[in-house]
């Protein structure tokens, strides 16, 4: 876990940083994945408690053409928003979720194609 901030490492596993972010990111919550995971394909892959509603933001590599199935469910929202990294543009998926638990998918479950590097998560905080 770290705040997003221009400059910042992407990756816990790689030296990539965030080059441009949209208002209203910096200062976020963001999971620092690592890229080493980019191949992951299980429906539990990544695991994190929420204390009040939030929405949960995924930042995508752009070269995907073909969404991992729990990001192709109907429930997540392509926003217009891109992320700048030093290694790839990132496309934003978003959806509001209730405190508790949240459970994502691996960057590369099927019928996943394209992508290259795996995602990260920012959660920006609806309720008090």
């Amino acid at each position: 876990m770290d705040t997003l901030e221009v400059g910042k490492l992407t990756y816990s596993d790689r030296s990539y940083t965030f080059t441009s972010v949209p208002s209203g990111y910096p200062g976020q919550e963001f999971i620092r994945t690592a890229n080493n995971d980019k191949n992951a394909t299980t429906a539990n892959f990544l695991s994190f408690d929420l204390t009040a509603s939030a929405k949960v933001r995924v930042l995508l590599d752009n070269r995907v053409s073909t969404l991992p199935a729990w990001l192709d469910d109907g429930s997540w929202t392509l926003l217009t928003d891109i992320v700048g990294t030093s290694d790839v543009n990132r496309r934003v998926y978003e959806k509001e979720f209730s405190a508790g638990t949240v459970q994502l998918g691996g960057n590369a479950m099927s019928p996943m194609s394209g992508a290259q590097s795996n995602y990260n998560v920012v959660v920006i905080p609806t309720g008090s």
